[in-house]
């Protein structure tokens, strides 16, 4: 009888203990999710400050901008590590189709590479946090490049990283 108690006891942790740690992985998710949205409406922005002059690249930034927030979507609309790493290839290999008419229009190279770093990162950080329940320090794989063009962007991602590191505490 006593020892029934005990593995109907240690059954109970173990499902709480699972449990709260599905919790846990669906805030870090939400929060990443909206670090994701942050990144894209900045890209956003970016995009509504092109003029008339250069349509079809803006054109193109538009269309790359849909195909990011599909990608997104796609991956946490039920999120799990295989998602997660899909959606990092997926919106990388759209960034690098989307270069080549970017860079000769707008001059977009650097802010192309770190906009997929910036996202690939938020991604990372998101699998790397599911995978070890939140007891690493990682906070991002790629560096990213320094451009005029993309300091504000990057100021942006510091602040998520910073914000989100302070809400963890």
């Amino acid at each position: 009888r006593i020892k029934l108690e005990e593995e109907q006891r240690i059954k109970l942790e173990e499902e709480q203990r699972i449990k709260l740690e599905e919790e846990y992985k669906s805030k870090k998710y939400f929060a990443q999710s909206d670090a994701i949205d942050l990144i894209l409406n900045n890209f956003e922005n970016e995009i509504s400050s092109i003029g008339a002059y250069y349509a079809p690249a803006k054109q193109r930034a538009i269309e790359l901008l849909d195909t990011l927030r599909k990608y997104k979507e796609e991956a946490f609309n039920d999120p799990s590590r295989e998602k997660l790493i899909s959606f990092a290839q997926s919106t990388k290999r759209a960034i690098q189709e989307a270069t080549p008419i970017l860079q000769k229009d707008l001059g977009w190279g650097d802010y192309l590479t770190n906009l997929a770093k910036q996202l690939v990162n938020a991604v990372t950080f998101a699998v790397a946090y599911a995978v070890t329940f939140g007891t690493t320090g990682h906070q991002g794989f790629f560096a990213l490049k320094s451009s005029l063009a993309v300091n504000q962007s990057q100021n942006l991602e510091e602040s998520l990283n910073s914000e989100l590191g302070q809400k963890n505490c």
